[in-house]
C-alpha cells in the first residue's frame, strides 16, 4: 500500500478543543453562540477557527443529511487488494474519489485496504456503480465485502475535552424512509450545505441566486422534514495526534433490546463517534478515536466481557485517509 505524507502533529489548546467539541454539536453555530459556549468573544472564536482551518485541522463543515429521507440507501463496499503497484493503487483511489456515484472513500489498514459508500436509490443503481469499479480494477481485488447501513448515529466529540464528556445527545441517520420531493433550488441548496455547512445565508443566496430570506426558509423546511438532521465539523484526527478506527462486530443476538444495550454501553466509552447498524457480513459497527499508538482492543475486550453471549467475533481496521466524505449527488 502507498503511504500518505503527513504534516507534523498539531497540539490543540484547551480552547481549541472546546471550540471543536461544540462544532461537533452544531457545525453551523454562529461565532456569537460558540463564544458564549466557550467563554470567548466572537473575534477570538473567529481567530481560532481561522488558525485551525489554516493548520488543516478543520477540513470542512457539513450538513448531516439523512439520505433515506431522499429515497436513497447507504450501500458500502470493503476491498482487499493484491498484486497492485503503487501507481495502479493511486489510479484506483482517484477513480473512486472522482466517481459521481460514490459518496465516501476511506483508505484502510488492517483486514481491508479500501472502503467506499454509494448513496444509491436502489440495488440496481448500486450494482451499476460496483460494476464500474470491478470492470476497471477487478484484477487487483482479492476480496470484496458488501453491506448496507440501516441506521447511523453521530456522537459529539467529547473525547476532545478534559475530562472527556459523555454524549448528551446525538444525530440519527436512517430512522425512517421517505422519498421527499425537492425543487431544483432545494437540491442545489442541499448540495451546497453538504459541502459548506457554515456558509452564511447571504453567501448561499448569492451562489444560488435566491434572496437570504428564501434561503433561510428553505433551510428551515429541510430541517423540519428531517432531511438535514444537523451540522458537523470534519477534523483530520491524525493531524492532532489521534488514531481513527472502525470496529466490526458479528453478533449472535440482534434483538432490539440487545442492540440498545450495546449502543448504550458504547456511548459511555470515550472516543466512540459513530454507531452503525448494518446488514451484511457484520451486524454492527462503531468508529473510535484513540490517542495515536492506542488501539481499540481494550474497548473490544471489555465489550466482549459485557456481552459474552451476543458477540460472535470482531474485526478492527484503521482509517488512514478520507479523500471523499459524505458527498451528496442529486440529479
Amino acid at each position: 500500500m502507498s503511504n500518505t505524507t503527513r504534516m507534523p502533529c498539531y497540539a490543540l489548546t484547551q480552547r481549541e478543543r472546546q471550540v471543536l467539541y461544540h462544532l461537533s454539536l452544531c457545525g453551523r453555530a454562529s461565532l456569537t453562540e460558540l463564544g458564549r459556549q466557550v467563554g470567548l468573544s466572537k473575534q477570538a472564536v473567529s481567530y481560532i477557527l481561522h488558525r485551525l482551518e489554516s493548520a488543516k485541522v478543520i477540513s470542512s463543515y457539513y450538513a448531516v443529511i439523512d439520505i433515506y429521507r431522499l429515497g436513497m440507501t447507504h450501500f458500502r463496499v470493503f476491498l482487499k487488494l493484491h498484486k497492485i503497484k503503487s501507481h495502479e493503487e493511486e489510479e484506483l483511489r482517484r477513480y473512486l474519489t472522482d466517481h459521481p456515484g460514490i459518496s465516501w472513500v476511506l483508505y484502510l489498514e488492517g483486514d481491508y485496504d479500501l472502503y467506499f459508500v454509494s448513496w444509491s436509490r436502489d440495488i440496481i443503481q448500486f450494482q451499476s456503480v460496483l460494476d464500474d469499479v470491478i470492470s476497471r480494477f477487478g484484477n487487483f481485488i482479492q476480496e470484496k465485502s458488501f453491506s448496507v447501513a440501516t441506521h447511523i448515529e453521530y456522537l459529539p466529540y467529547g473525547f476532545l475535552l478534559d475530562p472527556p464528556l459523555a454524549p448528551s445527545r446525538s444525530l440519527h441517520f436512517g430512522t425512517a424512509r421517505a422519498d421527499c420531493e425537492l425543487s431544483a433550488s432545494d437540491r442545489r441548496l442541499l448540495m451546497r450545505l453538504n459541502q459548506e455547512g457554515r456558509a452564511s445565508q447571504k453567501v448561499l443566496a448569492a451562489q444560488l441566486d435566491l434572496s437570504p430570506s428564501t434561503v433561510r426558509n428553505r433551510i428551515q423546511k429541510l430541517e423540519d422534514q428531517g432531511i438535514i438532521i444537523g451540522y458537523n465539523v470534519r477534523i483530520d484526527f491524525a493531524r492532532v495526534g489521534y488514531l481513527y478506527q472502525k470496529v466490526l462486530l458479528k453478533l449472535n443476538d440482534t434483538s432490539a433490546p440487545t442492540l440498545e444495550r450495546i449502543r448504550d454501553y458504547l456511548k459511555a466509552q470515550t472516543g466512540v463517534i459513530y454507531l452503525l447498524r448494518t446488514i451484511g457480513p457484520y451486524d454492527f459497527e462503531f468508529e473510535l478515536i484513540t490517542r495515536s499508538g492506542e488501539t481499540g482492543y481494550d474497548i473490544i475486550k471489555e465489550l466482549r466481557l459485557h456481552f459474552p453471549h451476543a458477540i460472535h467475533s470482531t474485526g478492527v481496521t484503521i482509517i488512514k485517509g478520507e479523500p471523499k466524505f459524505e458527498a451528496l449527488h442529486l440529479n
